[in-house]
């Protein structure tokens, strides 16, 4: 089944949330400088101390020793990878305006064929932000919550792009036969914007198909009891090479994470990443991961291209607003940053 018709639902719902804009009258759009790189998604504020809390973990022990990664003579197996981002792209009286892109990344061996989906824009506002939480829950199948309990105005805009990344996580995971699924992120569950209930079934519908899941994470908050972080374990190791380290992780936080943990460098001047495996033989998959998927840095490439095919540049943010402020007729109001004003030049 193509991808095109399994997101029908979820493109008609973003589009009619654009609609809302039909409503506002002023727009006052997000300062972006084109010579300047831009953030993919604002979540890298937005839930910079949530991720700390949910995802920091302290070894028990310094690990002792490393295993060679070496290339295996593997069946070829296809590779998909999913990514997905969130910009603000400006304000109106009413609330946020939120541009959201997707990504979904097949590999065959050879060549790769990619789907975009996006951009969509989508106005969030206090008045309704309760329906486009629980309409996502309800998608997901969890339980509508109560007003009170819906997240921050600010934050709904990350949790509406983390709820896209999830369903699009277990709409892909049966498409393919026993091949290899690339995540970006861990594979911790009961997260702050990630019920255990939506990993598991993710998971379960990959595991029907044969299919392992491998969570790649760029940074990471685990340490050693000496303080190293896991992205510096392999710092001194010039070769591909990995470290397991679910004895070293305590059993109550183990129990969150739904797969095996690595350390892993895929190539010898690569950086060193966290690895999260899901798979009935973790070790051998991690093997066959590194023996059948390219690499760009030591990073695995499919989920690059992932990232690069729904990554947002200024001029496109640029041409996002202009959209916005044509289609629905609004007045420009000048960004405004008080600080400039009172602190300048410092």
């Amino acid at each position: 089944m193509s991808t095109s018709i399994l997101t029908t639902k979820l493109e008609s719902f973003l589009k009619e949330l654009e609609e809302d804009l039909s409503n506002a009258r002023k727009f006052r759009p997000r300062y972006i400088e084109i010579s300047r790189f831009i953030p993919t998604n604002d979540s890298d504020v937005d839930k910079l101390e949530e991720n700390i809390l949910d995802e920091t973990i302290t070894l028990r022990a310094e690990p002792s020793e490393y295993k060679s990664l070496t290339p295996g003579d593997y069946k070829k197996s296809q590779i998909v990878s999913i990514d997905t981002s969130s910009l603000r792209i400006g304000e109106t009286e009413r609330g946020i305006v939120a541009a959201y892109r997707a990504s979904i990344v097949f590999f065959d061996g050879e060549g790769y064929s990619i789907t975009k989906l996006g951009p969509f824009i989508v106005n969030i506002s206090e008045g309704n932000k309760a329906y486009i939480y629980n309409y996502f829950r309800s998608l997901l199948g969890l339980e509508e919550v109560d007003e009170r309990k819906v997240p921050m105005l600010y934050k709904v805009v990350d949790r509406v792009r983390n709820f896209i990344e999830r369903y699009l996580q277990i709409l892909t995971a049966g498409l393919i036969k026993n091949g290899i699924i690339l995540w970006d992120g861990s594979l911790t569950s009961g997260t702050v914007d990630t019920p255990k209930e939506i990993l598991v079934r993710a998971l379960k519908r990959a595991e029907q198909s044969g299919n392992s899941v491998i969570g790649v994470s760029k940074s990471s908050y685990l340490r050693t009891i000496n303080g190293h972080r896991l992205i510096d374990l392999l710092s001194d190791v010039y070769m591909p090479s990995y470290i397991k380290l679910n004895d070293l992780i305590r059993s109550e936080t183990l129990m969150r994470i739904l797969g095996d943990v690595y350390a892993v460098k895929f190539s010898p001047h690569g950086f060193t990443f966290r690895v999260d495996v899901h798979s009935r033989d973790s070790e051998e998959d991690l093997k066959r991961t590194y023996s059948l998927c390219p690499m760009f840095n030591g990073y695995p490439d499919p989920l690059r291209q992932a990232h690069v095919n729904c990554y947002f540049t200024a001029n496109e943010v640029l041409a996002l607003q202009s959209y916005v402020i044509k289609k629905y007729n609004l007045e420009v109001l000048p960004e405004f940053d008080i600080r400039k004003f009172i602190l300048y030049p410092f």
